[in-house]
Formats: C-alpha cells, sequence, structure tokens
C-alpha cells in the first residue's frame, strides 16, 4: 500500500557484507508494534513492513518518520529484525525522527530499547563452583581455571577448562591469530600475532611471496612474470652483496694504512704494498678497452657498451611503460647505507706519508691512472660486458625486452652496482706519490659523493640506458595489480547492483511496484496501474448504463447468449463443409456438408456386392464353419475338405485314402471305397459330391 504524499519519509539503506565478501541473501522487517492510521482514521500501514536483501545489499525502502504529527498513535517505534540466509540477527527498537530525512543508514540506527540484565561474564566475576548457564541443554562451567586455558563443553552442555590445542580435532579452542579492530562493516586488523603465512581457508595465501600467493590462490601467472620477478630478486640481492664486498674491501684498505707516526721509509713501504695490491687487480694498457671479464664493457661507445653488457630495451624506456618502478628505490637506499668517506679517510692517511714517495712509484702510479676509469667519459670507457653486468650486480632481467617486465629497475640496479665499481677503482689508483694520486683522485668519481660528481647526471643516466622512470617517485605510478583490483572490486559492485535490478522482458516484480497512471481509455503499450483500470472501468460502466438508459427499447430486441429463441429468419456465415466445431451451421452448410456425404456413400456403394445373387469375383474368401455345421452359412473349401474327410464312413462304406485334384471315390466292394481317378464310366463320385454316395455306391 503507497504510503500518502503528506507524511515525512524516511529512506533506509543497509549493507551486510561478509569480511570473506561473499554475497548474502534474506530480508529485514519493520515492525512499527501497532496499525498506524492518517488523521481520517485510515489505516496506512498495519503490520511490518519488508525490505528484500540481495546480494548483501537491502533494497532501499521508505518508511514513515516515527514523529509524524499527522500519525496516531504518537510514541511507537520500529522493531527491526534481521534474517540473512538461516541465521536471525537478534531485533532491536530505534526511532526514525523527521530529522533523519531523506536517508539514514541502518548502521547508523540507535537500540533505544532497554539493555539486557547482566550476564555471569560481567568484568570481575569470581567462580568458586560450577556456574549453570541457561541453555538446552544448560552449560556448566566450572570454577579453578589456569593461566591460558580455555573452556571447551562436551554435547551434554558440562564444561571443562583445557589448554589450547591450537588444531580442529583436540576439542580445545585455538589462539587468536590476530586483533580485529573498527566496526562490524568495516572490520580493520590492528595487529597480527601470525608466525607463518595465513592459510587461504582463513583468508590468507598461504605464502611468502608473490609467485606462490598467485599459485596458491589458482591465478594463471605467466612464465614471463614468474621468471622475471625471479631475476630483479636476484639482481637485488646482488647488489646487497656488491655493496657489502666494497665496504669490506675499503675497511681491509683502511686497516693496511700507519694511522701513527712513522718514518717516511715506513710509509713508502706501506704504500708500496698498497700500490702492488691495487696493481694486482689492474689490466695493462695492452687490455683497453677494458674486457668485460675484468669488470669493463669492451666498447668504445655507450650503444656498443649496453650492447655488450647485454642491456635490452628495458632499459631505455620512459616511465609510462611500466606499471610502477620500486627496485631502483630499494637499491638507492641500500647503496645510501655504505659508510660514505671511508676511502678518502684512508686516503688522507695515506697522504700524509705520501711526501717522499716519488722515483719508482710515480711510474707505478701513472700506470694506475691510465688504467682508472674517468669521470668525464661517463662509464663509457668501461671494458667489460658479462663480467661488468656480474660486478654491477645485473641479472639476467638487464638484458630484456621492455614487454618481458611489469615494472622497471634493472637499469637503476645496474648504476647502483656501477658506483660500487667506480669507487674500487678509484681507491686502487691511489699511488705512494701525494701529488700525482690527487690528481689521479681528482678525476674519479668518489663513493662519498655518490654521483654527484660526474660532469653530467643527465649524460650518465643516457649511457647507462635509464628512462625518465628513473627519475620518477615511486608514488608517481600504480602498483602492480591495482587496476585489476580495481576492475574485480567495480565488477562486483555492478553484479550486486544488477542483481536488485528488473530484466526489462518479462519482469517478475515483488511488493508493490509502481507506476505513473496514464489518462482513462488510453489506448497504447504504457503500464497501466490500478488507478488507471478502476477509472478505465468507471468511465466504461458510466458509459454503458447511459446507453441501456437510452436504448430500453432497444434492448428488449435483443436475444440473449444462452439458449435464445430466434425469430424471423437468422443468418450466420457459412463455414466450410465438413467443419467439425460449435460454430453455428447454416442451411447452405448442411446443404454442402449433405452433398460430400452422398458422393462418399455413392463412391462406397459401387465397390460393394449385392444381397441378393451377388456375382463376386476373384479369389472371396468367408469365416469356415464348424464341421458338421448345416445351415445356409457359406460352405469354404476348408470346410468341404474337413467334411470329406471326417465322413470317411458313409452310410456302412468306408472311404479310405486321400483325395487329389480330379479323383473320385470308387467302391471296391460292398463296404469299402477308395479314391480313384475316373478312367471313364459312370462308376465314380467327385470330390464335393459326398452327400450323393449313398445312391452311387453298389450295394451287397
Amino acid at each position: 500500500m503507497p504510503l500518502p504524499s503528506d507524511l515525512t519519509l524516511v529512506l533506509v539503506t543497509a549493507e551486510f557484507p561478509l569480511i570473506d565478501g561473499s554475497p548474502q541473501d534474506g530480508y529485514v522487517t519493520f515492525d512499527p508494534g501497532t496499525p498506524l492510521r492518517d488523521i481520517t482514521g485510515k489505516v496506512i500501514l498495519d503490520g511490518a513492513a519488508t525490505a528484500q536483501v540481495r546480494g548483501s545489499v537491502m533494497v532501499p525502502i521508505d518508511l514513515p518518520a516515527t514523529d509524524n504529527a499527522t500519525l496516531s498513535p504518537s510514541g511507537w517505534a520500529f522493531t527491526v529484525t534481521t534474517h540473512l540466509g538461516s541465521a536471525q540477527v537478534p531485533p532491536f527498537t530505534t526511532a526514525l525522527p523527521s530529522s533523519l530525512s531523506p536517508t539514514v543508514d541502518l548502521a547508523d540506527l540507535i537500540n533505544i530499547a532497554p539493555p539486557p540484565p547482566p550476564t555471569a561474564f560481567t568484568a570481575g566475576n569470581t567462580w568458586t563452583g560450577t556456574q549453570v548457564f541457561a541453555g538446552s541443554p544448560p552449560m556448566q562451567v566450572p570454577g579453578g581455571a589456569g593461566v591460558g586455558e580455555v573452556l571447551t563443553s562436551d554435547a551434554s552442555g558440562n564444561a571443562t577448562w583445557q589448554a589450547p590445542t591450537g588444531g580442529g580435532g583436540g576439542g580445545g579452542i585455538s589462539p587468536p591469530v590476530g586483533d580485529l579492530g573498527g566496526t562490524a562493516f568495516n572490520p580493520t586488523v590492528r595487529s597480527t600475532h601470525l608466525t607463518s603465512a595465513l592459510p587461504v581457508a582463513q583468508g590468507g595465501t598461504g605464502a611468502t611471496t608473490a609467485g606462490a600467493a598467485l599459485t596458491s590462490l589458482g591465478a594463471a601467472a605467466s612464465s614471463a612474470l614468474t621468471a622475471e620477478t625471479t631475476r630483479a630478486e636476484a639482481a637485488e640481492g646482488a647488489t646487497a652483496s656488491a655493496v657489502t664486498a666494497e665496504t669490506t674491501r675499503a675497511e681491509a684498505a683502511e686497516g693496511t694504512l700507519t694511522t701513527g707516526a712513522s718514518t717516511n721509509a715506513s710509509a713508502i713501504t706501506a704504500e708500496t704494498t698498497r700500490a702492488e695490491a691495487a696493481e694486482a687487480g689492474l689490466l695493462p694498457l695492452s687490455s683497453l678497452p677494458l674486457a668485460v671479464t675484468s669488470g669493463g664493457t669492451g666498447s668504445t661507445s655507450a650503444s656498443a657498451a649496453r650492447t655488450a653488457l647485454g642491456l635490452g630495451t628495458a632499459a631505455t624506456q620512459a616511465s609510462t611503460a611500466f606499471d610502477a618502478a620500486g627496485a631502483a628505490a630499494t637499491a638507492q637506499s641500500t647503496a645510501e647505507t655504505y659508510a660514505a668517506g671511508q676511502a678518502s679517510t684512508a686516503q688522507a692517511n695515506a697522504a700524509t706519508f705520501a711526501t717522499s714517495a716519488v722515483g719508482a712509484e710515480t711510474a707505478r702510479a701513472e700506470a694506475a691512472e691510465a688504467l682508472a676509469l674517468q669521470k668525464a667519459s661517463n662509464l663509457s670507457d668501461v671494458a667489460s660486458a658479462a663480467t661488468a653486468r656480474t660486478n654491477l650486480g645485473l641479472g639476467s632481467a638487464a638484458t630484456q625486452a621492455s614487454s618481458a617486465f611489469d615494472a622497471a629497475g634493472a637499469a637503476s640496479t645496474a648504476q647502483t652496482a656501477a658506483v660500487s665499481t667506480a669507487e674500487t677503482f678509484a681507491t686502487g689508483a691511489v699511488g705512494t706519490e701525494t701529488t700525482r694520486a690527487e690528481a689521479a683522485e681528482a678525476l674519479a668519481a668518489q663513493k662519498s659523493a655518490n654521483l654527484s660528481d660526474l660532469a653530467s647526471a643527465a649524460t650518465a643516466r643516457t649511457n647507462l640506458g635509464l628512462g625518465s622512470a628513473a627519475t620518477q617517485a615511486s608514488t608517481a605510478f600504480d602498483a602492480a595489480g591495482a587496476a585489476t583490483t580495481a576492475v574485480a572490486t567495480e565488477t562486483t559492485r555492478a553484479q550486486a547492483a544488477e542483481a536488485l535490478l528488473a530484466p526489462k522482458a518479462s519482469p517478475a516484480l515483488t511488493g508493490t511496484p509502481t507506476a505513473p497512471t496514464a489518462t482513462a481509455l488510453t489506448s497504447s503499450t504504457v503500464l497501466a496501474s490500478t488507478a488507471y483500470a478502476d477509472t478505465a472501468v468507471g468511465v466504461e460502466t458510466s458509459r454503458a448504463t447511459a446507453a441501456e438508459g437510452t436504448n430500453a427499447t432497444a434492448i428488449t430486441l435483443k436475444a440473449p447468449l444462452a439458449s435464445p429463441a430466434l425469430t424471423g429468419t437468422p443468418t450466420v456465415p457459412t463455414a466450410g463443409a465438413l467443419t467439425s466445431t460449435t460454430q453455428a451451421a447454416s442451411t447452405a452448410y448442411a446443404d454442402s456438408a449433405t452433398g460430400v456425404e452422398k458422393t462418399r456413400a455413392l463412391a462406397a456403394e459401387a465397390l460393394l456386392a449385392p444381397l441378393t445373387s451377388p456375382a463376386l469375383t476373384g479369389t472371396p474368401t468367408a469365416p469356415t464353419a464348424t464341421a458338421a455345421t448345416s445351415t445356409t452359412q457359406v460352405a469354404t473349401t476348408a470346410f468341404v475338405g474337413t467334411a470329406v474327410t471326417a465322413a470317411n464312413v458313409v452310410d456302412g462304406v468306408t472311404v479310405t485314402g486321400t483325395p487329389t485334384s480330379g479323383q473320385s471315390i470308387v467302391a471296391t466292394s460292398g463296404t469299402a471305397a477308395t479314391w480313384q481317378t475316373p478312367s471313364g464310366g459312370g462308376g465314380g463320385l467327385t470330390t464335393g459330391k459326398a452327400y450323393a454316395l449313398a445312391r452311387n455306391v453298389a450295394r451287397p
């Protein structure tokens, strides 16, 4: 029943999501507890109003505000009961004041019913004996619980305190795996006590890596994605290992320096030892450009160096070609943990004792300088390939095309590792001759500068094949899979909305659907409301009444539908011949049907034999009478043969043998005869003439 338009209405909405995201159906009732009447005394709401729940979403329902001045009685409230599946949520009582109009969510309504009395579980209870709680069967709980024990009951309600068993088979209760916060409609996890991956059955993935999570969730992870994820993780691990190795190497180098006062001879000896150690890691000039196996690129141009290092097209792509970057920021953060300045400190200590390190060490320093990488070259003078990638911490992911990755990162990893290699060569190039050592150091990129002393950062990025993504913050990109998650969320929301809609074709509407009321006697496809039907019937009733009043005389001349007594010469349409229906038949129909049947009867009669002296043709057949039947019934050949065979004794004469065509009975004595072929003369009796046998057989 639609509510009056002068009432203040409140539109109530609600959602009932489950934590696992699965939908649930049911309904919600709103019972005012008493019939509601308007100012005229008419009942406008008698009993509970019901709203359906489909896909965890309640169909919005308009309800009268509980403080409507035009409704009686006053002081009433709604009792709200929610039924979801086979479960029923405990009802609660609430008011819907007009101040909540036009829309309010069910979760925001307040229970105005008095609170229930406290139970035995109120805070501060001390159990000194067995407590019995109402139920079927009643639950009996003993006192004396130990620390950490949980309450476990059997089927008869007898509870005991037991240590938790953790699983599902021992009767105990598992310790909590997490603390939930938020609200029932928007839960959040405040903390977790997990010691291993949360199983899929409890809402987790049962895995600690993205690849394993996809597998446990049944997602179709591509082999390329899995392989590249492994490569990226390996590359990041190699970078961290390289940084650790360089830190260890620098600390070891510092340990070889003389930190106290010493003679020039001791300084020269120490520096000589250091130079020899540095030279041991260098290659002669004849090996330039430095091969990949020696830590170089084996090339003299940037493009050739990228090719030699196995860098793919992904290293030159812009940031817009990838979903997310993150490995670069991680690797950079790792590299920054390296204690910058240790090499410079070591060099400063060495300079103090290098004033007399000239002569033979000069040539050695020049050789070291010639083999050092120049920062102005921006790594274009690196002469290795596969070994360089290994030294730089690059994995095989760096050699793949951009289409093989979801996220950028290989180029940034290479850049970070290149810093460590450059620092190693700069440290090894320090000679014992201070002036030349300082000049050599001035030409080398310093670890403490973190590549800020390169001649051109942009050129260095170009030489390393880095795209514009390398300079972007991670917040500039969506996390991998964010688009898929968003689409899935919207798909679920759309499906939930569609579940609440009726189809255009043959909708099965429920409740009390409403529609605009068309003008009376509108002949169109517009939906007709009950008000339209009532109005149309009223118009036609008035029209019929008026017609009956002005045509009373004409109506008396009409025949009733049931058993009319027609007079005069009534006419009806003539149906087709032999039409077998309840349609009225005209005389023309009767004549036509009679003619058809007459023609059919004559055709049938032409095929019949007359009863009197019929001249049968062909091979007529007739029922075979029982042997010895003596009536006017037609005798068949089968009847005659049976009669003759049975009558082999006629008037004391025994006939033997079996007749064949054309044979006659010939007497062989006064008491015997046989079937024989006639030999001429009149002594025989033909088959079929047995009744004359007595006259033709000679008597003794």
